[in-house]
């Protein structure tokens, strides 16, 4: 569907609902007049276990360099993969999670996320070496 959207600006919150579906929002720049926004959602229904994604990767505090840890949710029993350039993305349950960052020779990290329908969370972390 197509609507008029307010420009100027700011920020606009575009929420899509739709019978038997979980809402799905996002928040886009106002644009300038006559410009048109494209914003796409994936709804998914509500009767399925709603889920996000967590992606990112995992650098050497010190070099920058790309580090092949382990990412562990515990409480989903889940651990996710970590490629050799040191990113990784997986499909995570919605929900408040405590995350595990780990590599050998470097301090283990926590981190506590927040997983919504449809959301996308960017987890970058730069890991100290142990000394």
């Amino acid at each position: 569907a197509t609507w008029a959207l307010p420009a100027g600006e700011g920020l606009l919150q575009v929420i899509a609902s739709a019978p038997g579906y979980r809402p799905a929002e996002q928040t886009i720049p106002r644009g300038a007049p006559d410009e048109v926004k494209t914003v796409e959602f994936a709804l998914q229904p509500a009767g399925e276990d709603a889920k996000g994604q967590i992606r990112g990767s995992l650098k050497d505090s010190r070099t920058g360099r790309a580090v092949k840890g382990q990412i562990v949710i515990p409480t989903l029993g889940q651990k996710v993969a970590v490629e050799d350039d040191g990113t990784f993305t997986a499909e995570v349950k919605e929900g408040l999670y405590q995350v595990l960052i780990s590599a050998r020779g470097y301090v283990t990290q926590k981190k506590e996320i927040e997983i919504r329908a449809g959301d996308v969370v960017i987890l970058n972390v730069d890991l100290l070496g142990r000394r």
